[in-house]
């Protein structure tokens, strides 16, 4: 039987916010945090792999991401929960699992602006390896699911992030959340 809790699946491109406004929609409502990027990031850590290597690893390995979709799916069953990965909406409803569904979207060069201060790199660099991410990612997505990454057709809704403060990002979120719905 479905959750009554909510599940709210955030996405985006990187530097979007995504990772922060889930990890405060989480706890604003007191949800469980799952990220996929989280847990990508800390499976590069432990094999001592940059995510550019990782995520050329998980192209000749497509058993990696699909087992990383799974575990995702697995807690968007249990309701709860606030997620942010880049197939979880496309999965979620593919599978019926209702969802709140949102789309962060930022301009390239405040993206790399963002990676930049966070990673403590040039943007420049942050600039050539968000691209290069983004393109591996959709590469990627269209292989194993036939998924255009491109596409907003999956989301409830679309935010361009550039416009708006975390708290303000988060907000706009939390307008949109009801436990009846979702």
């Amino acid at each position: 039987m479905p959750s009554k809790k909510p599940v709210i699946i955030i996405c985006g491109l990187a530097g979007s916010g995504k990772s922060t406004a889930a990890a405060a929609i989480a706890k604003r409502f007191r949800l469980r945090h799952v990220s996929a990027g989280d847990q990508f990031r800390a499976v590069a850590k432990e094999r001592k792999m940059s995510l550019i290597d990782l995520g050329r690893y998980a192209a000749k390995h497509p058993e990696f991401d699909k087992e990383l979709d799974r575990r995702m799916m697995a807690e968007a069953r249990k309701g709860g929960v606030v997620m942010d990965g880049r197939a979880s909406a496309y999965l979620a409803r593919k599978l019926r699992i209702p969802a709140l569904k949102v789309f962060l979207t930022v301009d390239p060069k405040e993206s790399a602006r963002r990676v930049a201060k966070r990673d403590g790199i040039s943007m420049a660099k942050a600039l050539r390896m968000s691209s290069q991410r983004e393109r591996e990612i959709r590469v990627r997505l269209k292989t194993l699911y036939g998924l255009d990454t491109s596409s907003t057709a999956y989301y409830d809704a679309v935010i361009q992030t550039d416009r708006y403060t975390p708290k303000e990002v988060s907000d706009l979120i939390a307008s949109l959340v009801t436990y009846d719905r979702h």
